[in-house]
């Protein structure tokens, strides 16, 4: 009789699937992310110039600048005014340890 025939391709065939499920299911090694570099061409924050006088209750312009990598509008330097909207900007050295 063939059983014996039948029964040990079977196991080599099962034993090949899951050898196979299981390369397949192993997660590859993680790949390190790559540094973003700033010295690669291009500023990280451009500060805005002032492009008209200044108005009363606005910061000038210069005291602002945007964030290249994030969009996000940021302060040169710490300032604060008193109960001034303005203050709720985050200041450009914090967006660089985020």
């Amino acid at each position: 009789m063939n059983s014996p025939k039948i029964t040990n391709i079977l196991l080599s065939l099962l034993v090949l699937v899951v050898l196979t499920l299981v390369f397949v299911a192993t997660p590859s090694f993680p790949q390190k992310a790559q540094p973003v570099s700033t010295s690669a061409g291009y500023q990280r924050f451009l500060p805005i110039r002032p492009e008209s006088p200044p108005i009363q209750g606005i910061p000038p312009s210069n005291h602002f600048a945007l964030d290249t990598e994030t969009g996000q509008l940021c302060k040169s330097f710490p300032w604060n005014f008193q109960s001034n909207p303005f203050n709720q900007i985050p200041v450009c050295r914090d967006l660089i340890e985020r």
